[in-house]
């Protein structure tokens, strides 16, 4: 079966609430993070199964004003049950993974 390259993004999500960001069997290479406010955004990125956390990836990250970053997974397996989830404490970052299903 050939793989299939993929984007999820995610521009809309409730404040301090966890969201599925990708929730699919697949394998990530990045995620980039894009803070279109002009304060700092603080981030958590996590895996989780079935409702239960299996690994926080990104703990309280600062965000700083007006920024990007990039992290590279170079193979984050998301399977079965799985899915990665963001939060953040205010509105305003944007999200992008890249990979293949």
């Amino acid at each position: 079966m050939a793989l299939t390259p993929k984007n999820w993004t995610l521009n809309s999500y409730t404040v301090s609430t966890w969201t599925d960001f990708v929730n699919e069997p697949s394998t990530l290479a990045s995620i980039m993070m894009c803070n279109t406010t002009a304060g700092v955004v603080v981030v958590d990125v996590r895996l989780e199964d079935a409702g239960s956390s299996q690994a926080v990836m990104m703990n309280q990250y600062n965000l700083s004003a007006n920024d990007t970053q990039v992290f590279d997974l170079r193979s984050l397996n998301i399977t079965g049950s799985q899915s990665l989830q963001i939060q953040a404490d205010t509105v305003g970052v944007e999200f992008i993974a890249s990979g293949v299903v």
